[in-house]
């Protein structure tokens, strides 16, 4: 029954996953704009392109594997937002949850989004927290929209 986050909302929300996306994107578009203007700068930027497209994309299937495994495998906890803050488009909200009895706190980098700027310290907020690793956990209204039909 619980719903996986999906890869656009990942990308949408958090902000390691969102720079494995505009890591290769943007430096293959400058590479393929520049062509027109400049061919030798182009061929730099073409050069770096490829260097840095594994390593985003590596990074983008990290996030989007683990985000992914902690709302498959994980367990629900009730958290409260303890911090948010956002400088520009990026931003890290801080939330502190109880799991097994003991008391965590945790946080995570997100982009400046209508949803992330929705968020506000003291909210009551589901946790997802990773079994094995109980310190590491994400808000599930970030990454999982709620149903709302009856």
């Amino acid at each position: 029954m619980e719903q996986s986050p999906s890869l656009l909302r990942i990308i949408k929300i958090d902000y390691l996953a969102l720079l494995g996306v505009l890591l290769p994107a943007v430096t293959w578009g400058v590479g393929l704009v520049t062509q027109f203007f400049d061919p030798d700068t182009a061929a730099f930027f073409l050069f770096i392109a490829q260097i840095v497209t594994v390593p985003g994309l590596l990074l983008l299937w990290w996030r989007v594997r683990t985000i992914r495994k902690v709302f498959t495998d994980g367990d629900e906890t009730p958290g409260v937002i303890t911090g948010i803050f956002f400088y520009r488009d990026r931003g890290r909200v801080e939330y502190a949850y109880t799991y097994q009895g003991q008391e965590y706190r945790s946080s995570n980098a997100i982009h400046s989004t209508g949803i992330t700027r929705s968020l506000v310290p003291g909210q009551t907020v589901t946790v997802m927290v990773d079994s094995l690793n109980p310190k590491r956990a994400f808000v599930r209204e970030l990454y999982v929209e709620e149903n709302t039909s009856v």
